[in-house]
């Protein structure tokens, strides 16, 4: 069984794969910034649906970390993901 540090570069070679290398992964990322509070509050006059958005927030902030990517380079491939969809989408 592989120890947490062989574990973690498992875990971002498959986040590479996945996000960075497929040619959807992209178009993945784009609903999950919009579904995990990418760029928005997560504020809500409910404190249980704040909680609620925090644990979304905390699945986008997981991919960013593991990917090792900034915030700039994050938006840049929403950005990307964004100029390549089909119009009407």
């Amino acid at each position: 069984m592989p120890d947490a540090g062989e574990k973690l570069e498992l875990d971002r070679e498959a986040y590479i794969q996945t996000f960075l290398k497929n040619g959807f992964g992209a178009r993945v990322l784009l609903d999950l910034e919009d579904v995990c509070y990418g760029r928005r509050g997560t504020y809500s006059s409910n404190e249980r649906e704040t909680a609620f958005n925090e644990g979304k927030r905390w699945v986008w902030l997981r991919i960013q970390k593991i990917l090792a990517l900034t915030n700039d380079q994050m938006e840049n491939l929403v950005a990307q993901a964004q100029l390549s969809r089909p119009e009407g989408e």
